[in-house]
């Protein structure tokens, strides 16, 4: 399979053309079997060559064979789990940028730096989006591993120095930001209820805790409506705690009910994005079907 000319004319079978060859060389399908950075190497020719310090090569090519063949990743089944999601998720993205700029017509013209740029910018919703959350809370030790791998790109000297912390921050912001601290407070179990109910039987402490409980409950709908939160036994553990806590007022109450539906609707949202996803790559289901088998 060959894509059409960079420079072609955009025409529907073209643009059909460009992105069944994109897929046909994305990691973990069969022409890709062993060597899921084929996608890099190969974009790397199509739209170059930009050669060994080009984005495809020294950064795409070079942690894509890091991360797929790291032994501590692949001994732990969510660290696997990651690793999986995640390639495909980077790997649709740049997908997606070169057939928006061939749509476009300016594929012809796309530079190293664009490329880099389009790449970097897709790397924390990916990483979140891909179970970096999930990693996080099973295991410390694993993400601080996950943060070590590219440890070269923190380096001042490095090309990437400014895009790699950007993207550090980025997705720690989205991985644990510091309100969801509060929500996941709420979320283990009764022992917490308790802890709430007494505190709030203590006069002096009654206000603060009834305004914790509620910024609490306020950022975690912001974190959940920004897709933070995206598994549906995580959510479904969320609304569950909810709706067995007794609130102290109605104005509480209220906002219980809002997150709630909050709750339902990203529920319903991760749902229909494991459809799409499974669809790209079949081979994801047994994945969601493992970590996530409520979603399906």
């Amino acid at each position: 399979m060959q894509p059409p000319a960079k420079t072609s004319t955009p025409t529907p079978a073209n643009q059909q053309a460009l992105e069944d060859w994109l897929l046909s060389i994305m990691a973990f399908r069969p022409e890709t079997e062993g060597k899921p950075w084929t996608f890099y190497e190969e974009v790397d020719k199509y739209l170059g060559p930009w050669g060994e310090d080009g984005y495809p090569i020294a950064y795409g090519r070079k942690y894509c064979i890091l991360f797929s063949t790291d032994q501590e990743l692949d001994a732990n089944p969510a660290g696997k789990a990651w690793i999986h999601r995640t390639l495909i998720l980077l790997q649709v993205a740049l997908k997606d940028f070169i057939l928006q700029r061939y749509r476009e017509g300016t594929l012809g013209s796309l530079t190293e730096v664009e490329f880099r740029k389009a790449a970097f910018d897709s790397h924390p919703t990916a990483y979140t989006e891909g179970g970096l959350a999930m990693v996080s809370m099973l295991s410390v030790g694993l993400t601080l591993h996950v943060a070590g791998i590219p440890w070269r790109e923190y380096l001042p000297w490095s090309k990437n120095f400014g895009a790699t912390w950007y993207q550090v921050v980025v997705t720690g912001g989205m991985v644990v930001p510091r309100d969801i601290a509060i929500l996941f407070t709420l979320t283990s179990g009764p022992a917490h209820s308790g802890i709430f109910a007494r505190a709030m039987a203590m006069d002096r402490e009654r206000n603060a805790t009834e305004m914790a409980l509620g910024t609490g409950m306020f950022n975690a709908r912001s974190a959940i409506a920004a897709g933070r939160c995206d598994n549906v036994m995580l959510l479904d553990r969320f609304r569950r705690t909810l709706t067995i806590m007794q609130m102290p007022n109605e104005s509480l109450a209220t906002a219980a009910r809002m997150l709630i539906a909050t709750i339902d609707a990203r529920r319903a949202y991760v749902q229909a994005r494991y459809q799409r996803e499974i669809k790209v790559d079949p081979s994801l289901y047994e994945i969601y079907k493992l970590f996530d088998p409520r979603g399906l």
